[in-house]
């Protein structure tokens, strides 16, 4: 049973596939402003915006986390029912 479970995992290894589509890295960033305290006030009305999207769309467990806020933790996300582990942990660190 812990072997299908392991073969079922999802791997997200660095960035997620769409920051190398131009378009799509526009879009999922688009609104941006000149102003410091303008830039502050639309990335929290589009933080809050995209989480509430998310609460009409189906759960997709490929979404890669790439939340910088996370870095030096563990992030466990009962939703999606996965843990994050960073790629740095992962190395080899003997070389």
């Amino acid at each position: 049973m812990a072997l299908d479970k392991a073969k079922k995992m999802l791997r997200h290894i660095a960035y997620p596939d769409f920051i190398l589509d131009k378009e799509k890295l526009d879009d999922y960033y688009s609104g941006g402003t000149d102003s410091y305290s303008q830039i502050w006030g639309n990335l929290s009305r589009w933080s809050v915006e995209h989480e509430f999207k998310r609460l009409i769309e189906p759960v997709d467990r490929n979404e890669y986390d790439f939340n910088p806020a996370n870095k030096f933790q563990l992030p466990y996300s009962s939703l999606l029912s996965s843990t994050t582990l960073r790629q740095g942990w992962l190395k080899n660190t003997s070389e």
